[in-house]
């Protein structure tokens, strides 16, 4: 009796043959294409979410940059209001009042805070209701010098200002404000200049800019001086 030497496989069908080859060229495109297609369609809305984003940004400092113009441009209006500084320096909140309501109804500036020296407000306008201009709400004696944003104004800056450089209201507060609309100006364009030469160089330029601004402050003469040099700083 005969052993068979070796394992007979059964032939395939002729259209087996013909039909398996196609099957796996098209499993193996399958995969490839959805490979690609995921890859796309992820690459796609990886930057549409980074434009979203990029544009969200730009509109939320764009909006930024108009309500602290706006804010900049009431408190111009107002100091810049002849006998608003008499009558702050002399507490007379009488002609406060008949200085301030007219711009308030006029302009719809909003709440407008005046205090004094020690920080209690001298008038208080306030304007619950924008449709209606003339529903005004007013108050007094508030104390406002525990503020972190009164303090610096009361304790530091402002009236060492007003004694050394003889600066004026509206003077104060372009040196006040000069930092802040600069930095906020630049900011979109500080971030892609960090993109594009390193953020490490951009920050060493940044810090040695806002350093050499800070120390020619200090030895400022005029208040236009100082005005300059705080924009400077904004800059770094």
């Amino acid at each position: 009796m005969r052993l068979s030497s070796a394992i007979r496989v059964p032939a395939l069908r002729i259209r087996t043959q013909i039909i398996l080859p196609f099957l796996l060229l098209m499993v193996i495109l399958g995969v490839v294409g959805t490979y690609l297609a995921t890859s796309l369609v992820a690459g796609s809305l990886e930057r549409r979410i980074g434009d979203q984003l990029v544009m969200s940004e730009d509109a939320a400092l764009n909006e930024a940059v108009r309500v602290q113009g706006q804010q900049l441009a009431a408190i111009r209006l107002v100091s810049n209001t002849e006998g608003v500084g008499t009558a702050v320096a002399t507490s007379d909140q009488a002609a406060l009042r008949r200085l301030i309501v007219p711009l308030e109804v006029n302009n719809r500036l909003g709440t407008i805070k005046i205090f004094d020296a020690r920080g209690r407000t001298i008038l208080e306008v306030d304007q619950p209701d924008p449709s209606n201009p003339s529903g005004l709400v007013f108050g007094q004696g508030s104390d406002l010098s525990s503020n972190p944003l009164v303090q610096p104004v009361l304790n530091v800056a402002l009236p060492t200002l007003v004694r050394e450089l003889h600066a004026s209201n509206s003077a104060l507060q372009w040196v006040v404000d000069a930092y802040g609309l600069i930095f906020a100006g630049l900011l979109l364009t500080a971030g892609a200049i960090g993109d594009r030469f390193g953020r490490k160089g951009a920050l060493t330029a940044g810090l040695l800019i806002f350093g050499g601004a800070s120390t020619a402050a200090a030895f400022s003469h005029t208040a236009g001086q100082l005005t300059a040099f705080r924009a400077v700083m904004g800059i770094g």
